[in-house]
Parts: C-alpha cells; structure tokens; sequence
C-alpha cells in the first residue's frame, strides 16, 4: 500500500524549489549578459586603440670626403619619435673662393639625406624612380638609371636628362638613391656635381 502524500506538505517543498530555481536562471542570466558586455567593450577598445609604436633610432651618414670646394655648412633633422619615418640631413655649400654656379653663394650644393623607416610603412620606390612613376606629375621627367652604389642596388638620376653644351644658366641636379639597409635609405643631391663625384661621397660615409 503506496503512503498518501499530504498536499500542503508536498506544496511547500515545491514552491521553494521552484523559486530556487527560477532565481538561479536569472542570476546566470545576467551574469551571462554581464560577462558578455564586458567582452565586447574589451574588444572594441582593442579594435580602436592601436598597438604601441617602438621608438625610430635617428640615423646619420655623413662623408669623410666630400667634393673638393664643398663645406659642411649645417645639419637638420625631421620626425618625431612615434612617427614611420625620421630624415637627417647634411647640408654642404661651396667656398667663396670657388667659381660662381648657378646655385648662388650660400645656397645648398649638395645635401645628403639619410631616412630611417619602419619596414613595410615607408617605400623608398627603386623601381618608381627607374620607371618614372615617381615623376608623373612632372612635366619634364629626369634620366634614370640603375647602378651599384656601397654594393647595393641604386638609382642614379639627372635632372633635367639634358642641357646644350656649354650653357651655364641651367642647374643640372643629380640624384643618388639606394637603401642602405632595411630600414635606412639614402639620398645624395648634388647640383652641378658629376656621377663621379657623388659616388665618391657615397663610397665614404660613415655611420654616426
């Protein structure tokens, strides 16, 4: 014979029960849609907020021979510590005993640019310089071509690719561009300089 179950009895164990157990759901519940919130606030902040950058190590090439009548008249530097790409700059000018040139006394004769970039952020375009595409919006395009400047792939330019012989109120600019390294570039500028001189200069830098 089965025992008889009082009903209020059986009532007060039930709705305990079942309270209990809608109390834990919402808990979880929003314990759930808490957890949640926090996840996705997370991510947007780190969607948002961009990795910290590592400080650019300014770099500087300077010669030991410079073109005959040229003086090193000053230095300047461009940048900041948090940016992709920081330029030094050597700036060189003729004697006042030298012959008169279009440049004009005081004026840069040749200025040799060294840019330390992040890998992958700043291209210095070799091939730009070789195909033109640098200069496209440039109506007169310079000569260019490749050659081996420090035993690495360079560019020589010269602008503008030609003058009639002889003249003298024209200022031939040459340009040398090679990467050093990753993450380190040069540039030498020269105007009224010839292919030789400029790859002299370049086979004497030094690192600073």
């Amino acid at each position: 014979m089965s025992a008889r179950v009082d009903p209020k009895t059986d009532r007060r164990w039930k709705i305990p029960s079942t309270r209990h157990a809608m109390v834990a759901f919402f808990v979880l519940a929003y314990a759930g849609v808490f957890l949640l919130g926090l996840t996705r606030l997370g991510l947007t902040r780190q969607g948002n907020e961009l990795p910290p950058k590592d400080p650019l190590r300014q770099v500087a090439f300077l010669p030991t021979a410079p073109p005959s009548g040229l003086k090193h008249v000053g230095t300047s530097r461009h940048g900041g510590d948090e940016e992709d790409a920081l330029t030094h700059q050597a700036h060189f000018a003729r004697h006042a005993a030298t012959r008169p040139t279009p440049t004009g006394p005081g004026q840069d004769a040749m200025t040799i640019t060294t840019t330390a970039y992040r890998v992958g952020w700043v291209d210095p375009n070799l091939a730009g310089r070789l195909s033109g595409a640098v200069y496209d919006s440039v109506r007169l395009k310079p000569a260019a071509r490749p050659l081996t400047v420090r035993r690495h792939a360079g560019v020589l330019e010269v602008f503008p690719p030609g003058r009639p012989k002889g003249a003298q109120h024209d200022v031939q600019l040459v340009m040398l561009t090679w990467i050093e390294r990753p993450g380190v570039y040069i540039q030498i500028r020269g105007y009224d300089l010839t292919e030789r001189q400029l790859l002299q200069t370049a086979t004497s830098l030094r690192e600073q």
